[in-house]
């Protein structure tokens, strides 16, 4: 995450004056972060359309979540990439279920042989040196992302842990280890990848429940619920995870609009919530004092 300091914060740290920071850029409309491109040999240049996207793989990156952004962004040793990458950890960089687009839609990211040119990858941050689990805000953020991407492509919300998926349905979610190297040049399920992707700690049954909407987050007695629109009752603090210690990303001036995407945390004596703030094209934390209904 692109850290920023932002003055004429209140004696909380919660509210703030307005400072105008540069806007992240983002591309395909979605509530991820920001847009960092890959490197143009990492991906083929496309002109996919609805008809031609059908599938989502999910897949874990064995290293840290900036650590994969940069892998991607330069011109690496086996010119691999993925359309998104979604962080897990607290205590590498940035805060769990953050989110970086890196390739078009359109384009083809090289992150499944023999499956890329009908799908869209989308990479997990995990590593077995920073921690053999997968957060409920990864998962729940990675969730999001296949909702969004399954109403705009009309891609089944069906997840999949089989190898011969692909050849049986029409369309869905998928793991890497499930998805067959040979589908686009014949139409056929025999090749599977030597891959445990997205490895040993991925909980499929979890992950589904999160699809379902049954993973946690929102819902409940709570003020607000996944997907209500909000606004701004004052200069507010949008900070990279849900508690004061984490870096101010920018203060959003009052009446600014945006979508609930994650929460509620509880720390710090206040209530957290994740928002999309589509006019800033960045996803942040929030506290519930200074949020209402839009």
């Amino acid at each position: 995450m692109k850290k920023t300091a932002v003055s004429g914060l209140a004696v909380t740290g919660i509210a703030g004056s307005a400072s105008m920071q540069a806007s992240a850029h983002h591309r395909d409309d979605h509530p991820s972060d920001q847009y960092v491109s890959a490197h143009s040999n990492n991906y083929t240049s496309s002109s996919r359309g609805a008809a031609d996207i059908n599938w989502i793989v999910v897949h874990c990156a064995v290293t840290t979540y900036q650590g994969c952004i940069d892998y991607f962004e330069r011109d690496n040793d086996r010119n691999v990439s993925a359309h998104y990458v979604v962080s897990n950890y607290d205590h590498t960089s940035g805060a769990p279920g953050h989110c970086t687009q890196m390739v078009n839609h359109g384009d083809i990211a090289h992150h499944a042989r023999g499956s890329n040119a009908n799908s869209i990858g989308i990479e997990h941050e995990w590593h077995e040196d920073y921690g053999n689990y997968f957060t409920d805000e990864c998962y729940q953020t990675s969730a999001d992302l296949v909702h969004y991407l399954a109403d705009h492509y009309d891609i089944p919300v069906n997840f999949y842990d089989h190898p011969d998926a692909m050849c049986q349905y029409e369309g869905g979610i998928l793991t890497h280890r499930h998805s067959p190297q040979d589908y686009t040049s014949n139409g056929t399920c025999d090749d599977m990848p030597a891959k445990s992707c997205p490895g040993p700690d991925w909980e499929n049954d979890r992950y589904r429940d999160f699809l379902s909407g049954d993973g946690g987050g929102g819902g409940g007695d709570h003020k607000f619920q996944d997907g209500d629109q909000v606004r701004t009752t004052a200069d507010l603090n949008g900070r990279e995870g849900p508690g004061l210690d984490y870096e101010v990303k920018r203060t959003y001036p009052e009446g600014t609009e945006g979508e609930i995407m994650n929460g509620p945390e509880e720390n710090d004596g206040y209530t957290w919530w994740g928002i999309h703030f589509p006019s800033y094209g960045e996803w942040v934390w929030c506290v519930e004092q200074y949020l209402e209904h839009a």
